[in-house]
């Protein structure tokens, strides 16, 4: 499951790594569905690819 951070938090399961707002995470269900319980983040879609970077010579 894809997340989308809504706020700046600590984040306890990742040794207080800080997590910023709009940052996209990939999560298990679980820790999905806390994280959007607590509204520290919203579901969101896979995010898109970068696209490739083309070289011309």
């Amino acid at each position: 499951m894809y997340i989308k951070v809504r706020g700046d938090f600590l984040d306890k399961e990742d040794n207080l790594h800080l997590r910023k707002k709009g940052e996209v995470m990939e999560v298990d269900e679980k820790r999905g569905k806390q994280l959007i319980a607590l509204c520290l983040a919203d579901e969101t879609e896979m995010p898109a690819q970068a696209p490739e970077k083309q070289t011309d010579f």
